[in-house]
């Protein structure tokens, strides 16, 4: 009867897909390329928050926190073979494993977020708009620039000065005129020269000290002129100033990659709406890749799947009891197992397993039982399975002794 549980196990596993040194060289090569994307997303993206020895204690950061995650899932990968000993440790290493792989993903998140806003940006300082706003900030600097004598007046003492000149022009016209006699005419200098518009004797004596004040007034005049074109270049200055630097925050959505855009048409949403979730998605992918080939490359390592050399027919059985009246069998000497773990240490295991003084096959209680390695245990659990003597559960891995 264990004969033929044998055989069929053997044909079973044979039927299955066993992992081959390539295969499991692939696995490999796949997981550790994603686990480098991740480590360098996490190394540019917490470096950029400082400049200098704080960005390598940030990057320090980053690192450190991958390297945990990893470590956690090789522990769960370890622990998981017999999770009622281990329940603890395992939920604990799920929740650090959860933990450090959201701050992994908000850290990919964010480094290709930088990427891509890059992008946008490179591809807006090469867009026409651009260069139209640059130009007109330039102008609008360079006649500021031509007014910097204005920026600086105290415009209401200039204001002053001018009323004062006005006045004292207007307090001439008023004063009675004398002739070249020095007589009194009875009129004011205003009448005798029409406001200094005629051509006369008087206004050749009068209206000299009336055209110093003119003079004054217009200078004055001039520079109140040159700071109202200072004040309006400076507001012209800081409405284009403003539109350029908008246009490094809306102008750059504008430059979203096509495939953004026509998402967007796509799904009646904003490119950069679907350029999130794209980053996110992508992030949430990475990251979920290489910790489930990461988890498959430890749980192989620990206990890899048999090859199809392990599973040939197995020869000529003897048989023993078991102290229940079970019968199981013992291969020859010779069998082929001899070529993966010593044949006395097998025939050992399976005579403390006919005499009941071995009923737990776990790895643990192997190690400590016989003194050996965990490849040696790992190859005496394989070898009771290929012959019926024990039985796998497919949930738990744990192994059972089988019974007639």
């Amino acid at each position: 009867m264990y004969k033929n549980i044998a055989i069929q196990q053997a044909s079973a596993t044979q039927n299955n897909d066993t992992i081959n040194k390539w295969d499991f060289r692939l696995i490999s090569a796949v997981a550790y390329g994603f686990l480098g994307v991740g480590l360098l997303c996490n190394l540019i993206f917490y470096s950029s928050f400082s400049s200098g020895g704080s960005a390598i204690l940030y990057a320090t950061i980053g690192l450190l926190l991958d390297f945990a995650k990893i470590a956690f899932i090789g522990l769960f990968a370890y622990l998981v073979r017999d999770v009622d000993q281990y329940f603890h440790l395992i939920a604990a290493c799920v929740i650090f494993w959860i933990t450090l792989s959201l701050l992994s993903l908000l850290a990919s998140y964010g480094f290709l977020s930088q990427i891509n806003e890059g992008y946008e940006s490179a591809r807006l300082k090469d867009s026409a708009i651009y260069a139209q706003h640059q130009t007109a900030v330039e102008n609008a600097q360079a006649k500021l620039d031509s007014l910097t004598d204005y920026a600086q007046l105290d415009t209401a003492a200039i204001t002053r000065q001018i009323a004062s000149h006005r006045q004292a022009t207007q307090t001439l016209f008023n004063t009675s005129a004398n002739n070249s006699l020095g007589q009194r005419t009875g009129q004011t200098v205003g009448q005798l020269t029409a406001d200094c518009t005629k051509t006369n004797w008087y206004s050749n004596h009068y209206c000299g000290k009336v055209a110093e004040h003119n003079n004054t007034i217009q200078q004055l005049q001039s520079r109140l002129d040159g700071h109202q074109k200072y004040q309006s270049a400076l507001a012209h200055y800081q409405t284009a100033q403003q539109a350029f630097s908008g246009l490094a925050v809306t102008g750059a959505a504008n430059q979203a990659h096509s495939l953004f855009i026509n998402l967007g048409q796509l799904t009646n949403h904003q490119p950069s709406s679907v350029k999130g979730i794209y980053i996110l998605f992508t992030s949430l992918v990475v990251e979920l890749l290489a910790s489930i080939l990461m988890y498959a490359r430890y749980k192989l390592t620990v206990e890899p799947l048999p090859s199809t050399d392990q599973l040939n027919e197995i020869p000529n059985q003897s048989a023993i009891t078991l102290p229940t009246g079970t019968r199981l069998t013992i291969p020859a000497a010779n069998h082929k197992s001899a070529r993966y773990l010593p044949d006395e240490l097998l025939q050992r295991v399976k005579h403390d397993i006919a005499t009941g003084q071995l009923t737990v096959l776990s790895f643990r209680t192997l190690q400590r039982t016989y003194q050996i390695s965990p490849s040696t245990a790992k190859r005496i659990r394989q070898a009771l399975l290929r012959e019926g003597i024990a039985e796998m559960d497919a949930a738990t891995h744990q192994l059972t002794l089988t019974s007639n």
